[in-house]
């Protein structure tokens, strides 16, 4: 006979990719039911949804007032005043930070010409293919007095890949693995990094090539595909000089300086104060901006930052003969934003004027197909659609005009996941669609990450796709599953029934974002925790 009458509460609690906490439901047991809860997708808040037909009475009135707590604090936003207490010596979940493109050498290998080009590579390389590269092992050798001494040697390894890192600071690409070919100074099973930087040549092998591995590759060879966009990004004492690349948008210099306030008592050195941060921001320019490879240069800032700046570097220009300057100043475009910080790299992109000069290029497809789908969301929603499940039956009923989804989503360690988003986007062209492979480390595809990584624009309305629960089977969204010890038998075979295939029990249910409304099955770390 099970025992009714539990102290303990289960709730599942996650971050969403959206960055927000929400709340999906209470356990209950015979004598305490629960309710369960999803996100509202139109007003931003949690939702109570209704009682299961067998829940009577109803919730116990402490289990109804923590729930009322979450949920007040959850529409304030006030993240840390829940996340803090229920995060407490957990790991911490990080976007992975990846990089683009590769070259073809004379000897069958790649060579990574440019931070795009590692990118490529870390969305190339995966669990069970093999790399073959020159890399550098500390090696012990015995010595005359019977002693062991480590030199440090350059070796020819070639490594079954098990994990595949990325860091973006450093443009490196780290590879794990056990080496595969025979040394006489490392074993064949040992473990090694390969550490693969920009300018060295690597072999990729991999026992079968999808259709999406060769578009990688196609675009990494096609040098119009690149945006090749510098960004300076501006207001009054910050400015954050960009450039944006096929599939990377790096920062290569942040400029802060303080400036006092044009009135008061610091208004005497607010002139002098500008001038040197102006100052600052040109010889950044001058150093990062090669208008060799770069298409244009942008200044972009909130009210007349950028036209000051642009007046002090077209004079300073003059005054120096800087000659870079001078011979391509048509190529220097002002746009307006919202302020000085990266994520206003949005609407520079969206600039009529910008979008003229990189309008042929990947990085300006995919922000005009973002356009595309937010305005179809908003006039003719039926024909729009995001999240795997909604999509995935968009695809049976051959609706899909065009597809969005982030590179990210090939990137599962699970094969199986892999290639079913593969499948799906050979499927969609041929049946006459288009697909849009957004980069996850581009500000069009960390939107599009907001909204599950993947969504469609439909050839013909799809109305009752509303009432298909969404879920978020094979997406790694780094959310933190926190489940709390309790349930009967009943709940949890109703919980088997109702979970999204992941077991059920205790680790079942629907998930909701309060914010961005998505829906989804639980799972992953699980903490007990008593109240």
């Amino acid at each position: 006979m099970e025992n009714s009458s539990v102290n303990s509460q289960m709730l599942d609690a996650r971050i969403c990719h959206c960055g927000k906490l929400y709340v999906t439901r209470t356990s209950w047991t015979e004598n305490n039911p629960g309710r369960r809860f999803r996100g509202c997708r139109f007003y931003g808040r949690l939702d109570a949804c209704d009682y299961f037909s067998w829940m009577d009475p109803p919730p116990h009135p402490r289990y109804k007032s923590v729930i009322n707590g979450l949920l007040r604090m959850t529409n304030n936003n006030e993240r840390s005043s829940i996340v803090g207490p229920l995060l407490l010596n957990t790991e911490a979940f990080d976007w992975p930070m990846p990089g683009v493109g590769m070259k073809w050498n004379s000897g069958g290998g790649m060579v990574p010409d440019e931070a795009d080009d590692l990118w490529l590579a870390y969305n190339l390389i995966a669990a069970g293919d093999t790399v073959l590269a020159i890399t550098v092992r500390k090696v012990l050798r015995e010595v005359a007095s019977g002693g062991r001494d480590a030199e440090r040697l350059k070796l020819k390894l070639e490594i079954k890949v098990e994990a595949v890192e990325y860091d973006k600071e450093g443009s490196v690409l780290r590879i794990r693995g056990k080496n595969i070919l025979e040394n006489e100074h490392v074993k064949i099973g040992a473990f090694h990094t390969l550490e693969i930087e920009q300018h060295r040549p690597f072999v990729l092998r991999k026992e079968f090539w999808d259709s999406l591995a060769l578009e990688v590759l196609h675009q990494a060879s096609d040098p119009t595909a690149s945006a090749d966009l510098a960004v300076v990004l501006m207001q009054e004492g910050l400015a954050n000089i960009l450039l944006v690349g096929k599939s990377v948008t790096t920062t290569r210099s942040r400029i802060e300086t303080s400036i006092p306030r044009k009135h008061g008592p610091g208004i005497a050195g607010y002139d002098k104060a500008l001038n040197k941060f102006f100052d600052n921001v040109l010889q950044a320019f001058l150093k990062h901006i090669d208008f060799k490879v770069v298409r244009c240069a942008v200044i972009a800032s909130p009210g007349f930052t950028k036209d000051q700046f642009h007046r002090h570097l077209m004079l300073e220009a003059e005054r120096k003969q800087l000659r870079p300057i001078i011979e391509n100043k048509s190529r220097i475009i002002l746009v307006h934003t919202t302020s000085g910080y990266k994520h206003s790299l949005r609407e520079v992109l969206d600039a009529p004027n910008v979008m003229n000069m990189i309008k042929d290029t990947k990085a300006a497809k995919e922000v005009r197909a973002l356009e595309d789908f937010f305005t179809m969301l908003s006039n003719d929603p039926d024909r729009a659609c995001y999240g795997p499940k909604h999509v995935e039956v968009a695809h049976e009923r051959m609706a899909i005009q065009t597809l969005l989804i982030t590179d990210e989503l090939f990137r599962s360690s699970d094969v199986a996941t892999r290639k079913k988003y593969v499948n799906l986007v050979d499927s969609v062209k041929d049946s006459g669609g288009t697909a849009h492979i957004f980069s996850s480390m581009h500000v069009s595809g960390e939107q599009l990450a907001q909204l599950t990584g993947i969504a469609a624009i439909l050839r013909f309305p799809l109305p009752d796709l509303e009432d298909i629960e969404m879920e978020w089977s094979g997406f790694d969204c780094r959310l933190l599953h926190l489940a709390f010890s309790g349930g009967d038998a009943a709940e949890n075979e109703w919980w088997r029934r109702m979970s999204c295939g992941d077991g059920g029990g205790d680790g079942g249910g629907w998930l909701g974002c309060y914010k961005c409304g998505f829906l989804g099955g639980s799972g992953g770390r699980t903490i007990e925790f008593m109240i």
